[in-house]
């Protein structure tokens, strides 16, 4: 920079880290694939490479929680919705529910397991998944979730380690993006050649 000019800003800095999740299963015949992508905080100790089937962390707090998050797709059916899908998985009332929201067409809620200091979440969102390569084929319905679940493994867990692991979940999964899409769909053939 030229002598008396302002020194250029920092870069931003962020007190998380970008992971994402990859996951593959069967729904029904198909073949389906999943991606989700969420922030959770530096400090967080990794376990496992970013990018796998399972993420996870810890231990975390003084409560010493062994956290872990994947993710999974299924056939989708009637007219629950993405909230009350998450509500029934994951049950809770009162102060047991650390956290719920909607974002988009997801829901998510982070519930501590009563009587315990153990903590689960879900996250939930529609999907379409494709049938056939062709362009505007039919396509089956699905739900996409992830799921965290969090135990802890001490004897001493006071109350302010479970609600910092679910604060850790529903900042996760409150920002939450991800996408689930069929694979190896059966090659179709075109129209025959004309003759003549």
């Amino acid at each position: 920079a030229p002598p008396g000019a302002p020194a250029a800003p920092a870069p931003a800095t962020t007190p998380y880290n970008r992971y994402t999740l990859n996951g593959a299963t069967k729904v029904g015949m198909l073949t389906v694939n999943s991606r989700a992508y969420l922030l959770l905080p530096k400090k967080l100790q990794d376990r496992t490479a970013n990018g796998g089937p399972v993420l996870r962390f810890g231990p975390i707090g003084s409560c010493k929680f062994n956290l872990s998050i994947s993710a999974t797709v299924v056939a989708r059916s009637g007219s629950e919705t993405a909230a009350e899908r998450a509500t029934r998985l994951q049950p809770g009332t009162g102060p047991d529910v650390y956290a719920q929201g909607t974002r988009q067409s997801a829901a998510w809620r982070v519930v501590r397991l009563k009587g315990t200091a153990n903590v689960r979440a879900i996250w939930i969102a529609p999907a379409s998944l494709r049938t056939t390569v062709l362009f505007g084929g039919p396509a089956v319905a699905a739900w996409l979730e992830l799921r965290g679940t969090a135990n802890e493994h001490t004897d001493e867990c006071h109350s302010g380690g479970p609600r910092y692991v679910g604060d850790v979940l529903a900042d996760a999964f409150g920002a939450a993006s991800a996408t689930a899409f069929s694979t190896n769909l059966p090659r179709t053939t075109g129209p025959p050649a004309p003759t003549g």
